[in-house]
């Protein structure tokens, strides 16, 4: 038959060693216990957490969750404020930089909006630079044309004076030969005054 001795543990939980007796053995062997992890303070005191509840609402504490004393629940309690005092300052300068963010962002807006307004300024006024491109462009064509125009008509109009220069040159003639001398004189001079008169007005009038 198989003998027990008594075997000394360490618990995990407090870190003290325990005896793990022989009878005590022989009572986890039959029930088919393994070995304790705790000693019998650590086990007591972890029944006792099993089976209390809250003070508060009566629910029975949640196994594993921490249980502290009076000490250690202030501390918890600071630890806790001084993380939620930490967490809201983070949540205030991220509150605080991104309305930084919004006010850049309708800043930005602005600026395109002005950008916006400039382009199609300079688009208008690039439009009315190729009309009056355009513009220019058929005047030169007119005047290319024109110029040609008008050294014909110069030479047409010298050409018209010279005939009308020989008319009353002829018709002078004309009146000197049928006329007596004085007469003729002063006829041939009335004729080209006359003719002088009529071809000066419209040299002054143009």
């Amino acid at each position: 038959m198989f003998k027990y001795t008594d075997m000394t543990l360490t618990c995990n939980q407090c870190g003290k060693e325990f005896i793990f007796s022989e009878d005590e053995q022989e009572f986890y062997k039959t029930k088919g216990f393994t070995p304790p992890h705790r000693c019998k303070d650590c086990r007591s005191t972890r029944r006792q957490m099993l089976t209390a509840t809250c003070s508060k609402c009566g629910n029975p504490f949640v196994e594993g969750a921490p249980i502290y004393c009076a000490a250690c629940q202030v501390n918890a309690q600071l630890d806790f404020e001084i993380k939620a005092q930490n967490l809201q300052s983070i949540i205030d300068e991220t509150a605080g930089k991104l309305a930084a963010l919004e006010s850049e962002k309708a800043h930005t807006m602005e600026l395109l909006q002005q950008k916006e307004l400039q382009v199609l300024e300079l688009e208008h006024r690039l439009k009315t630079a190729y009309t009056e491109i355009e513009k220019a462009s058929r005047l030169n064509a007119n005047l290319d044309w024109l110029g040609p125009a008008l050294n014909s008509l110069n030479e047409k109009v010298s050409a018209l004076e010279n005939n009308q220069n020989n008319l009353v040159e002829a018709l002078v003639q004309i009146v000197e030969s049928k006329e007596e001398p004085k007469k003729v004189t002063g006829l041939a001079d009335v004729v080209r005054g006359l003719f002088r008169n009529n071809h000066r007005y419209p040299a002054q009038t143009g």
